[in-house]
């Protein structure tokens, strides 16, 4: 009531039920949830850890999925922002259950808010307890650690008892981690790409459950789904990208086509599945546009704002930046131009599959793979004005090819991890490989080759 002028009791049936007036109100109730909990727990956690002279840090808990985010954080992404060295936990070694979107969450709010170390919390809990349990390699480890560091972590403690490593394994692991998280640690996520977290967009979809989020809505699931489903399709792709949220699209500068926060810069910017935003956000993608940047809209079109349930004043919001009114209109792509090279798309339901060939349009690639297809995964980062790049093996089989960088006339070196050998790279083009199963490679190139929009005449999709 102190926040709205409204009292909640006689809103409280729309929590629940899909009625007039129910965006609104989910929308102020999870805003307020948020704000109190960031200030009153996060918040007061880092004051006082700021008072006494230490870090603020620790996990959260079930991060994989927005629709979690909610009813227990009202806003994680803000929560995360609050910590000095934030944290995710991993409760399986099974790469493939290694969720590095959710390292990658926490990696890009210790960006923003210009930290260093983000920390992950890594055991095999689930094989422990498993019946029976079950084992995990050196390798499957090994692999869980690849994907994490691909996110942003460069911390990592344990509970795990190891129960299947002895001392040799325990000593090559230990190497392996260090090695390459002192390699990713510091400088800045060469990312051109920002992925909206769109928490507004999710406060007007949730419906309190009874079961966990099985019972929050065939919205709120299509929110989740699309959201996975970018991140997938960018991570397949060896796309590098960094989650941005409301709070950087207002305080973020625009200049060149470009979003702009301290060293940080970003031209192309997609919004999954986002209807909600505060005005001033979606004022500040149209600036955005305007200056030649890049937006990409997946599923649902503006519709919100953080007053207006619906916005009129959004409906020309959409038909500006991706010439289409309102969703559903068609099932194929629609776009929008201007005269700086501003280009905005958008994407139906359904054809995230597009994202991949589209970034190729737009944006020079970080590497090429020879061999096309290719389990090689990427994470790049400019530190001490070089171009690190981590290259893993994201499957259990042995991977042989050649990678090319960027500018192929750059010479540097190339680290592995598993020996700690240094060999000299004459070029970055044509590098031959061989990565044994959950492999990687850390490979740091002369000088930060820039990652710039392509300015493309845009017929169609």
């Amino acid at each position: 009531a102190r926040r709205t002028g409204r009292s909640l009791t006689p809103e409280l049936p729309l929590l629940f039920l899909d009625a007039a007036g129910a965006a609104r109100t989910r929308h102020d109730f999870w805003q307020t949830v948020a704000a109190v909990f960031r200030d009153n727990y996060f918040g007061r956690i880092r004051e006082w850890c700021h008072e006494h002279g230490v870090p603020s840090g620790g996990h959260l808990l079930l991060e994989e999925d927005i629709r979690w985010h909610v009813p227990l954080y009202g806003d994680f992404f803000a929560c995360l922002r609050e910590m000095d060295v934030p944290g995710i936990d991993v409760l399986s070694c099974d790469p493939a259950q290694s969720p590095w979107y959710t390292a990658r969450l926490a990696s890009s709010a210790a960006e923003l808010e210009g930290g260093v170390l983000v920390m992950s919390e890594t055991s095999d809990f689930v094989e422990m307890w498993a019946k029976p349990p079950r084992p995990v390699s050196p390798a499957q480890f090994r692999g869980t650690i690849n994907r994490l560091l691909l996110g942003g972590v460069n911390r990592f403690n344990t509970y795990s008892p190891f129960r299947d490593l002895d001392d040799a394994d325990l000593l090559r692991l230990n190497e392996w981690t260090g090695r390459c998280s002192l390699a990713l640690t510091g400088g800045v996520r060469q990312a051109r790409i920002g992925v909206l977290y769109p928490i507004e967009t999710a406060w007007t979809r949730f419906k309190p459950s009874a079961q966990g989020t099985r019972d929050a809505g065939p919205l709120a699931a299509r929110l989740a789904t699309t959201i996975r489903q970018v991140d997938d399709q960018l991570y397949t792709s060896c796309r590098e990208f960094s989650y941005l949220d409301a709070r950087t699209l207002i305080e973020g500068r625009v200049r060149d086509g470009e979003l702009c926060l301290r060293d940080l810069a970003w031209s192309v910017i997609i919004l999954p599945d986002t209807d909600t935003l505060p005005a001033a956000a979606w004022q500040a993608l149209e600036r955005f546009w305007e200056d030649g940047g890049a937006v990409v809209a997946v599923g649902a079109l503006p519709l919100n704002s953080e007053s207006e349930f619906p916005s009129a004043a959004l409906r020309g919001v959409s038909a500006r930046l991706f010439g289409r009114e309102r969703e559903g209109e068609h099932d194929i792509p629609s776009w929008a131009t201007n005269a700086r090279g501003g280009l905005g798309i958008h994407l139906p339901q359904g054809q995230e599959v597009r994202l991949p060939a589209l970034l190729d349009l737009l944006l020079n690639p970080d590497l090429r793979v020879s061999q096309g297809p290719s389990p090689i995964r990427m994470a790049r980062r400019a530190v001490r004005g070089q171009d690190v790049f981590l290259l893993i093996n994201d499957s259990p089989d042995r991977w042989q090819g050649t990678v090319s960088f960027g500018s192929p006339g750059r010479a540097g070196d190339l680290l592995d991890p598993g020996t700690g050998d240094l060999l000299p790279l004459a070029a970055a083009a044509e590098v031959p490989l061989e990565l044994e199963g959950w492999g990687a490679v850390i490979v740091r190139l002369n000088g930060v080759s820039p990652v710039g929009r392509r300015q493309i005449s845009f017929p169609g999709l």
